[in-house]
């Protein structure tokens, strides 16, 4: 549904301009924008070559530049960005460090145990996502060298020795 403000306007009357979560803390609403992002792309292999994270930083950037207005009923945004190597940008740690803290308010959870328990989850979800485009990209691969990609085995297992 619409967010109140000019800058979620903004953002929602651009399709390419819309957040991914819309998270409800105690100190503010925020709009978090998710990014994977592969280091080796021609978009950042040259800063991600000299530089560890440089390819999250860049695109960390490039987000609140395109998508950050100045607007005292807006909503706060946080690009949240995160390698295919595995590498998560700092805005992302400091929302995960945020999260925790709420999180930890209660006293019956540790913040140190949330934070182990979301790098896990993160780092699982990037896994899976790496090997459905691995997937998707043998596929294309397969056609274009001129063979018939499927799943398994090239033999039947029962021709196995």
């Amino acid at each position: 549904r619409p967010l109140r403000g000019a800058q979620a306007a903004a953002l929602t009357n651009r399709h390419d301009a819309r957040g991914d979560i819309l998270l409800v803390l105690p100190e503010a609403l925020t709009v978090i924008d998710v990014s994977i992002i592969h280091p080796a792309a021609s978009t950042y292999v040259r800063q991600a070559a000299g530089t560890d994270g440089a390819a999250a930083a860049t695109r960390d950037q490039a987000k609140r530049a395109r998508y950050q207005l100045a607007n005292p009923d807006g909503y706060d945004f946080t690009p949240f960005s995160v390698e295919t190597f595995g590498r998560i940008g700092k805005p992302a740690m400091v929302l995960i460090n945020d999260l925790a803290t709420a999180a930890s308010a209660s006293g019956s959870l540790h913040k140190d145990d949330f934070v182990t328990n979301a790098l896990r989850d993160l780092s699982i979800a990037l896994c899976r996502g790496n090997g459905v485009m691995y997937k998707r990209s043998m596929t294309t691969l397969a056609r274009v060298s001129g063979t018939c990609l499927r799943a398994g085995l090239d033999i039947p297992t029962a021709d196995i020795p």
